[in-house]
């Protein structure tokens, strides 16, 4: 049965039970609903999103909540997933990075895009509800930015933005993601619409050099500057750091976002994780030896071999790193959805596996940092070779009944495929 919304206001959400059982979400202030022309009046108190729902007219209501401090206002035009976390980001006043970081910002452009533009940039693991809805609809947004402090999330200028709506179960838009777009995505959409003879041209110009860089595995701001404040920047011989635009392997699964090879080791010395199973939805910033440690365990069987074990950690730091530069989200750069990340989980069995891999990254045969991609698999099976996605339970088998090292066991998975044309290299950093 269709019901029409008869007036606007914004507000945290309510639901009202109508005749038929179905569920519709009102908005702040006095909202009549008309069913079979009969008038239902609800009442909400506290503010949300425009019922008008139009995705764009949200972008601007999101846009001008910023501005304004309104996080109220701002968290209703959030996914009913993500309002936990915003609950806790909003509460905790030691957690300054993200959005609350902006103290102007002004909305310059926004451009619909199609799903078949983003299929390789929709983080599936992170927001489940992209795959449960019926309607998703993705938008590059184009930001302009004045900031506390400058770092992978916001820095002053023009900034891109993705951000994807999702119609959820009540029929009403939600932003699903909000994270940064590739180089490669902004760059085939903002060529197309830029103006010399706008007085944002050059920001624009240097906004899609901050995403370029950041293929390489380097953070700048919009003046082309390093932004070194978290990052340890590691320049090897074979490493071109002015290589251009690193051309963007091939995805093979939808679970991660554009591969990406980083001509630039770029290791981050903290990563802010969102705990988001564990945790209520809180931010923590934990050292990078710090998250790698809680977290193998929770990925890695402690009691498999040690060869499986030390494969799991190069995996755990290959996506650490990859993110770090990527975040997963304008607020945090991982949640507990793209490695589970628990507090004091440590042991010594997974403990050893990452010593003996300490200052180590396995790199690709172009000696570039790769996404390294890992899922479970199979119980005593490898599973396929040259994939780009190691299988965990496989590593265990390799290492256990076929003998393999922990190179060997990387080489199976990685060696051929779209993230190494050939066997791996092992690079040692310093700090």
């Amino acid at each position: 049965m269709k019901k029409r919304l008869m007036s606007a206001f914004v507000a945290v959400t309510m639901f009202v039970s109508v005749a038929t059982s179905n569920m519709v979400q009102v908005q702040a202030g006095t909202l009549e609903i008309e069913d079979n022309g009969n008038k239902i009046t609800v009442t909400s108190e506290e503010p949300i999103a425009s019922v008008e729902n139009n995705c764009e007219t949200l972008i601007k209501d999101m846009v001008q909540s910023v501005q304004n401090n309104d996080w109220e206002k701002y968290m209703g035009i959030m996914s009913y997933g993500e309002r936990e976390f915003y609950k806790s980001y909003f509460s905790n006043d030691s957690y300054t990075n993200g959005i609350k970081q902006i103290t102007n910002v002004s909305l310059v452009n926004v451009q619909e895009l199609t799903l078949e533009q983003v299929k390789e940039e929709l983080l599936y693991d992170e927001y489940p509800i992209l795959e449960t809805s019926e309607d998703v609809k993705p938008y590059l947004v184009e930001l302009d930015c004045e900031v506390k402090e400058e770092n992978v999330f916001f820095y002053n200028g023009i900034n891109y933005y993705l951000i994807v709506f999702v119609k959820e179960a009540d029929g009403f838009y939600k932003v699903a993601q909000f994270n940064r777009p590739s180089s490669e995505l902004a760059n085939n959409v903002v060529e197309k619409t830029l103006d010399t003879t706008s007085d944002n041209y050059e920001k624009e110009i240097a906004a899609l050099e901050v995403l370029e860089y950041a293929d390489e595995g380097i953070v700048i701001n919009g003046e082309g500057e390093l932004i070194e404040n978290e990052y340890k920047i590691i320049e090897k011989e074979n490493v071109n750091i002015n290589a251009g635009i690193v051309t963007l392997a091939e995805n093979n699964y939808k679970y991660h976002p554009a591969l990406g090879n980083y001509t630039c080791y770029s290791i981050p010395t903290k990563i802010s994780v969102c705990l988001n199973k564990t945790g209520g939805s809180k931010i923590v910033t934990v050292s990078f030896g710090k998250y790698v440690r809680n977290t193998l365990p929770n990925e890695w069987y402690a009691s498999w071999n040690k060869e499986s074990l030390k494969a799991g950690a190069y995996c755990v730091k290959g996506v650490a790193v990859y993110h770090s530069i990527k975040p997963v989200n304008a607020n945090y750069m991982v949640s507990q959805g793209t490695q589970y990340y628990v507090p004091d989980t440590e042991n010594d069995a997974t403990n050893s596996a990452i010593d003996a891999t300490r200052l180590k990254l396995a790199v690709n045969s172009d000696s570039c940092i790769f996404f390294p991609e890992y899922g479970a698999g199979t119980k005593g099976v490898a599973g396929t070779k040259a994939s780009g996605r190691l299988l965990q339970w496989g590593s265990q088998y390799l290492a256990g009944t076929k003998g393999y090292t922990t190179k060997q066991i990387l080489n199976y998975y990685y060696s051929g495929s779209s993230c190494s044309k050939s066997s791996l290299k092992f690079i040692k950093y310093s700090r």
